[in-house]
């Protein structure tokens, strides 16, 4: 009896896994297949034939599309270019950009409907469009088929969500039934992951537009961090996914409070019960070291050919014979050192610290380690066993045991490394509360 109900369940998942196959395979070829997200009150969809493009639709509290964005109720009034040429202080060779114009309380140039469907050329993928129809008193996003779906377009969803709680609370008045209707467009992630066509203009490190189009495009809210240089003037970096944007939504949400339950845990000190450290150690009662820990990420990996280096390389034969193997995979890794990502840099940096206490019997000046490293989109404990095998077999020091923030704040050198996307947004922040000096890591992006 039980092994024919064994039987049965064995042919019920089978059955239940082509179903999911046959509806995946469905999901590809047709326009109109519903697929469900798992955010609250989030759908992705097709959207109506006559939309230009054909973007897949991202409705927010349960909205539908009826009718077509038309672009005939919209008309360019001015480009960026248009101020570039009349800002004030700017000399001819600057790029202003569309945050410079807020900066300096300019106004932004009024665009069209169909150049915020065309902005969407900008990016390979993690791009939307946030539309608010007027007729349904509903917005709704819309994410474009030709762009790859990509786990991190997740983050986009999350920003949207947001974006439409946090618009409908400021702005209540311009959100009605008899409002005009509103189209903005919206990008997030680590970085822009802008379209391919712009790599080498990125790589490269230009110092003012890609694309000269890129002046008469309408701006782009950028949820993540965005380049440093103004590649793209008419993106506008906004809060990161996650705590920082949904610190602000709190901060809004909370307004009627006078007290610090308006700023959140991950920006309140731990006195006041958040995260931040409350270390008032003076500088000399500091430990004399540099300090980091964090998890082996790769950074800007679209952007460049900077790798982290695999055991199975460098870990060979030669080394493990070697009077002191440590020593001969830290020489071998410093010869390849311009082609690691700088968190690896400073793990090589680390092992040659550590060389030179051990024979000087001080204290290594370098303590830069990883207490995990990504893989199947999760974080695995760096200190488990078979991680990092090979490097730990010839004691090089690319582990490290996890740090609390109360523990690093009792350092005096600290250092923010860039992560997958250049930067490192938290790590940035708490370590500016900390009572240790700073040393910024500057890298093609910015938060």
């Amino acid at each position: 009896m039980l092994s024919s109900i064994k039987a049965l369940m064995r042919r019920k998942q089978r059955r239940q896994r082509l179903m999911l196959l046959i509806v995946t395979a469905i999901a590809v070829v047709s326009s109109y297949i519903m697929i469900y997200e798992s955010i609250p009150s989030l759908v992705i969809d097709a959207p109506p034939r006559e939309l230009a493009r054909a973007p897949v639709r991202i409705g927010h509290e349960g909205s539908s599309v009826t009718n077509p964005i038309g672009a005939g109720k919209y008309r360019v009034r001015g480009t960026l270019q248009d101020l570039v040429n009349t800002a004030e202080g700017e000399s001819s060779s600057a790029t202003t950009t569309y945050t410079d114009l807020i900066r300096d309380n300019k106004p932004l140039p009024q665009y069209s409907v169909q150049n915020a469907i065309d902005a969407s050329e900008i990016y390979y993928s993690k791009f939307g469009l946030l539309r608010y129809d007027p007729t349904t008193n509903k917005f709704t996003g819309y994410y474009f088929r030709k762009h790859e779906w990509q786990s991190g377009a997740m983050k986009l969803a999350n920003s949207i969500t947001v974006l439409t709680s946090m618009l409908r609370s400021l702005f209540p008045e311009r959100f009605t039934p008899n409002s005009p209707e509103f189209v903005m467009a919206v990008s997030s992630g680590d970085y822009s992951d802008v379209a391919y066509k712009y790599q080498s203009c990125v790589q490269n490190g230009e110092d003012g537009p890609c694309d000269e189009s890129l002046l008469t495009a309408p701006p782009v809210l950028h949820f993540g961090s965005v380049f440093r240089q103004p590649h793209f003037p008419n993106l506008i970096a906004m809060p990161m996914p996650g705590d920082h944007l949904n610190c602000f939504k709190v901060w809004n949400d909370l307004k009627h409070r006078n007290d610090g339950r308006r700023i959140c845990d991950a920006f309140r000190s731990s006195t006041e019960g958040g995260w931040l450290s409350t270390n008032n150690l003076a500088w000399d009662d500091l430990i004399p070291q540099l300090i980091w820990r964090g998890t082996d990420f790769p950074f800007l990996e679209k952007l460049n050919s900077l790798r982290q280096p695999r055991w199975e390389t460098y870990i060979t034969g030669p080394v493990r014979s070697h009077p002191n193997p440590n020593e001969a995979a830290t020489t071998i890794l410093r010869k390849d050192y311009q082609k690691f990502v700088p968190r690896w840099k400073g793990v090589i940096h680390t092992a040659e610290s550590e060389i030179e206490a051990s024979r000087t019997n001080t204290l290594p000046r370098i303590n830069i380690k990883f207490t995990s490293v990504t893989g199947a989109g999760k974080r695995i404990p760096a200190n488990i066993e078979g991680v990092y095998r090979g490097w730990k077999e010839v004691g090089f020091p690319v582990a490290g045991d996890t740090m609390t923030i109360e523990e690093l704040s009792k350092y005096k050198y600290h250092i923010d490394l860039g992560g997958g996307g250049g930067t490192t947004w938290t790590g940035t922040l708490q370590k500016l509360f900390m009572s240790g000096l700073l040393f910024h890591h500057v890298t093609p992006t910015k938060d």
